[in-house]
């Protein structure tokens, strides 16, 4: 590491700084290759908060040129120039990195079996505990068979406002639970229907399947389209049950907690 020769408290602040963020930076990097994400988290919010103070300061602007920072003997004023210039350009590469990293890491979630989110953002919880709305068990993991990843929350910084319950695992690609119940029971509505081949229960399966798990893609209207129309063949109360359910489901998700 590069020690800082400088002049004046002012200075000294400065030096000490920017050896700071570059030390965080370099923490916060280790802490995300190793997954250990809460101390990343934390390094990487106090490396920010240093670069913030930096931007607020009056010579920040004049930094390359700095006459406070002594000059080295063995070198000309162009080239510690460069140097001062070059080690800044440095820390701020790096925290630019960090921060497209950031797109890629989420908060730990919890949700109740029943489908309630609970926690999604930064806010410790306790696990093992109940749904304030319904009393159902909360996870925060998921319950396939092998699989145990963290349910996603929101990204790190981003607000928990419009944050979209999950249906699905993102690791092993299972319906959550409180998927998995209303596709159960979307199946179980079908059985209710002798009418229908088991071909075509097969099909209108697939096709709710898909309009409850993406209601915003472009292919949703469609198929919801071909659901009603599959399902003019079932009994009517079969019939109603089933677009009800399918309804409900678009609607919880495609709005916040």
């Amino acid at each position: 590491m590069k020690t800082w020769m400088v002049q004046g408290a002012e200075s000294q602040d400065l030096a000490a700084s920017l050896i700071r963020a570059d030390r965080l930076v370099a923490a916060a990097q280790a802490d995300f290759d190793s997954g250990v994400y809460s101390r990343y988290t934390e390094h990487l919010q106090e490396h920010n908060r240093l670069i913030l103070s930096l931007s607020q300061w009056n010579g920040y602007k004049d930094f390359y040129g700095i006459p406070r920072i002594r000059r080295r003997a063995d070198i000309s004023p162009e080239q510690q120039s460069a140097l001062e210039k070059a080690k800044l350009e440095e820390i701020l590469s790096k925290a630019r990195l960090l921060r497209e990293a950031l797109g890629g890491v989420y908060r730990d979630a919890q949700i109740c079996l029943s489908g309630h989110v609970q926690h999604s953002g930064d806010m410790p919880f306790d696990s093992g505990v109940h749904c304030t709305k319904c009393g159902a068990p909360c996870i925060d993991r998921c319950t396939g068979a092998g699989c145990g990843k963290p349910i996603r929350g929101v990204r790190i910084y981003a607000p928990s406002a419009g944050y979209l319950c999950p249906q699905f695992c993102h690791a092993c690609g299972l319906p959550y639970p409180w998927m998995k119940e209303r596709l159960n029971t979307a199946h179980e509505l079908l059985d209710k229907a002798p009418k229908l081949t088991q071909d075509e229960r097969n099909n209108l399966f697939r096709h709710l399947e898909f309009v409850m798990s993406n209601p915003d893609d472009y292919l949703a209207p469609a198929k919801r389209k071909l659901i009603e129309i599959g399902l003019e063949k079932a009994p009517s109360l079969v019939r109603e049950l089933i677009l009800d359910l399918m309804a409900k489901v678009v609607v919880e998700s495609t709005k916040g907690p």
